[in-house]
């Protein structure tokens, strides 16, 4: 960013809160555990996370007196891919409420988070949050018939994205899997 627009909103910024994140090692290289501090403890399962990100959500509009439309932006590319297609909606959050033994990633509870509330989500990252689960989470039609959880938004909300630096990043994990799948174990991708 441009340093006059940085020294302008610095202030502004410093004067922020920052709300914990939703945290599971499994999805971190362990070179980066000991920098994930500001972190959800709390809550063990997927259902308590989503709904402890949803209390968040509704705390920022209201604190922030957001009027219009919300937005959840992931950024956090190191996440590496969950190891699990969920081809419904239902059957994700299935997953979530009886807190399946299966690999749902932390950008999964974020989305989730996000529609359940009504705001659109905007994945910056490589990993594979969109899918056609996911999709159907974000159409209005569905969220309006459901009734697994309380106060579901039925306002628009868009799902977004698949990376924020795809060129580069979709190579790496189309190399990686190709050399994964020739038995080869890769220790290190960087750029």
């Amino acid at each position: 960013l441009d340093y006059d627009l940085v020294r302008q909103v610095r202030e502004s910024m410093n004067d922020m809160s920052i709300m914990k994140g939703v945290y599971d090692a499994s999805f971190l290289g362990e070179t980066q555990h000991a920098t994930a501090t500001h972190i959800v403890t709390e809550t063990p399962s997927f259902g308590a996370k989503v709904e402890h990100l949803r209390k968040d959500i509704r705390t920022f509009i209201r604190e922030n007196q957001v009027d219009g439309h919300t937005t959840v932006i992931w950024s956090a590319s190191v996440e590496r891919p969950a190891d699990v297609d969920f081809v419904s909606a239902e059957s994700l959050l299935s997953a979530i409420d009886n807190n399946d033994e299966c690999d749902i990633s932390p950008s999964m509870l974020y989305a989730v988070a996000a529609a359940l509330e009504g705001c659109s989500f905007v994945n910056g990252g490589s990993q594979n949050t969109i899918s056609p689960a996911m999709s159907e989470l974000f159409e209005k039609s569905y969220r309006q018939d459901l009734r697994l959880y309380e106060q579901v938004s039925t306002k628009p909300a868009y799902l977004l994205g698949t990376d924020f630096k795809a060129g580069q990043t979709k190579f790496k994990t189309a190399a990686v899997e190709y050399i994964r799948s020739l038995g080869l174990k890769p220790r290190v991708i960087a750029s």
